[in-house]
């Protein structure tokens, strides 16, 4: 979880590509606790938007890891 949501490269180039703000502050926080932090200190748009941005991230993670398909970060 930590790698996919905070750490990976691929998931940070997608966010920052669309826009999503995430906090870098408490980088050393578990998970969970980043997440409430950031469903927090976001507007209802923004909040919305990172949602819809890690279930997506998820939804390429599940994609590699059970059928091997690898997307493009623009995409």
């Amino acid at each position: 979880m930590a790698h996919l949501f905070r750490d990976c490269d691929f998931s940070k180039q997608v966010l920052e590509g669309i826009g999503v703000v995430s906090s870098t502050s408490n980088i050393d926080q578990n998970w969970k606790q980043r997440l409430v932090d950031e469903v927090l200190n976001n507007s209802i748009t923004g909040l919305r938007l990172l949602v819809i941005s890690y279930w997506a991230l998820w939804y390429n993670r599940n994609k590699i890891y059970h059928e091997e398909i690898w997307d493009r970060v623009h995409e």
